[in-house]
């Protein structure tokens, strides 16, 4: 046989045939690279830099960039008691790792912290997202924002305070998020928690339906938020006893008299019309849904105004 017919074709790439290289990423405009590295995620900038050699200036070069931003935030939220011994310490660090060491493991860092918790709780806003991201992740489960109090979150706004969960949520998990919050079943834990929709939506869920108790003013009285938690509660015909009663008893008197929100409850649980605005007891629309559920009318008229109960549909109900 021809040794020729033994050889693998591929074998056999003629030499105007084989192609350059691909670019790899090295070639990208350095620009490029920089847009690319800044949409990642704090924890994935400091991975690609520790793997890959391209990114690794990048890298660098955005720590101390960030660094910078964090010690001027430092400086401004702590005054005289950001002493010289741990700015000296951070300023030295070299990399994310030992920035985090100073704060959580040194002799200054442990004394630091507890006055950077205060700090913070003093705030009247976290609106430096991007550093408070640095010094959650360089502290981690340590976390400030952990550690803030219901008063200092009652000051942050609404959409700051869904960015900040929505932060920790991305980096631990719901589940670990509301762990770490000291949040179980019956317990409402601390910080964000009553403040945050998601954390309380997931909570009334998945832990207890009676967490919703510890939801903050603004939220009792933000109507897409009660309507997503009447949406979610189990309906019942039985009994006072139910989240859907819980619900709208929480809810602020403005949204005691909201149509849309009573009507969504009276369909669960038509015992709600009793906590529904008196102004709500003489609406046609809600009275029936109420009357529609298969409990006893004798349990509704009280709250059905006379006027009412001689509308002929309505007595067909009762």
């Amino acid at each position: 046989m021809n040794p020729v017919d033994r050889t693998n074709s591929s074998q056999l790439e003629a030499p105007e045939q084989k192609q350059n290289p691909s670019p790899g990423i090295t070639d990208l405009p350095k620009v490029l690279l920089e847009d690319i590295f800044k949409r990642l995620p704090l924890k994935n900038q400091r991975f690609m830099g520790g793997i890959c050699k391209t990114f690794r200036s990048i890298s660098q070069e955005a720590f101390l960039e960030q660094k910078e931003q964090v010690l001027s935030f430092l400086k401004r939220i702590l005054g005289t008691k950001f002493t010289p011994g741990i700015e000296k310490l951070l300023v030295a660090s070299k990399n994310f790792k030992e920035f985090s060491n100073v704060l959580k493991f040194s002799d200054e860092g442990g004394r630091f912290r507890p006055l950077l918790i205060k700090a913070i709780n003093e705030l009247p806003a976290l609106d430096d997202l991007s550093t408070i991201e640095f010094l959650d992740d360089a502290l981690h489960e340590d976390s400030p924002l952990f550690h803030l109090s219901y008063d200092s979150c009652s000051k942050i706004p609404q959409e700051t305070v869904d960015k900040l969960v929505s932060m920790l949520i991305k980096k631990h998990g719901i589940k670990r998020t509301l762990f770490l919050m000291g949040v179980r079943q019956f317990i409402p834990g601390t910080s964000l928690f009553p403040h945050s929709r998601e954390l309380l939506l997931n909570a009334h869920n998945t832990l207890s339906p009676h967490l919703i108790n510890c939801a903050s003013d603004r939220l009792k009285d933000d109507k897409q938020f009660m309507l997503a938690i009447i949406k979610q509660c189990v309906p019942s015909t039985q009994t006072l006893d139910t989240n859907v009663y819980w619900a709208l008893e929480i809810a602020s008197e403005r949204l005691k008299e909201d149509q849309d929100v009573v009507l969504a409850a009276v369909e669960k649980d038509a015992h709600t019309l009793a906590l529904a605005s008196e102004k709500l007891h003489s609406n046609k629309d809600i009275v029936l849904a109420a009357l529609k559920s298969r409990i006893r009318p004798d349990d509704l008229t009280p709250f059905i105004p006379p006027a009412l109960l001689d509308d002929p549909e309505i007595r067909d109900w009762i």
